[in-house]
Parts: structure tokens; C-alpha cells; sequence
């Protein structure tokens, strides 16, 4: 998964280390990233083989969505440059399948 990671953050520096979840199919799990403003980022969730469909959906501090990966496949990818710097909620879920995943946050 490391080499997943590596290949898709979009040439960008990783600026948090991986972090690791297992989930079952219709599960999700959430995680606090801190982005600034004018820098581009890549967040992205590779599952492991026996997931087959992970999605991957950045929320606001108020909760609304600023982007998202909803497209089948076992990897889950977002771009966004937020207009301001804040704390944002990257929601994990396991659509189809089961299993191990990684999720990193790229920036520039």
C-alpha cells in the first residue's frame, strides 16, 4: 500500500503519516486533517485486496462536503485547495468489500 501511496499523491510531499483502519462493508471511519490555505492537496484511501469499493469524502468544519470520491475501486482519491485554513474531516467508507486500508494526506 506504501507504493500506492507514493505513486498517487501527485508528485506532492506526504504531510501525515499513514494511518491504517480495517472496516467491514457499509462501515466508515473519519479522521481530523489540519489544511492551509493556497496549498494544494491530494488525500487518498487504498484498500487492500478484499476491498473493492472504498470512498473517500472531505467535509468542512460545518460539515459540509468539499470533495469526493465516490467512483468504484479500491482506491479513493481527492483534490482540493481550500480557500482557507481550517480543520477538515476525511470520512473513509467501505461501499463494497471488506477489509484493510491506508489513508495519507499529500500537500503543496
Amino acid at each position: 500500500m506504501a507504493s500506492a501511496h507514493r505513486a498517487r499523491g501527485r508528485g506532492r510531499p506526504a504531510t501525515t503519516a499513514i494511518v491504517r483502519g480495517d472496516l467491514g462493508v457499509g462501515q466508515e471511519q473519519g479522521f481530523t486533517v489540519e489544511l492551509g490555505a493556497a496549498i494544494c492537496y491530494t488525500l487518498l484511501a487504498v484498500g487492500e485486496s478484499d476491498a473493492v469499493d472504498v470512498d473517500l469524502v472531505l467535509l468542512d468544519a460545518a460539515g459540509d462536503e468539499v470533495a469526493d470520491d465516490r467512483d468504484r475501486g479500491s482506491v479513493a482519491a481527492v483534490e482540493v485547495c481550500p480557500p482557507r485554513r481550517g480543520r477538515y474531516r476525511a470520512v473513509i467508507r467501505m461501499y463494497h468489500g471488506q477489509g484493510a486500508f491506508a489513508f495519507q494526506v499529500f500537500g503543496s
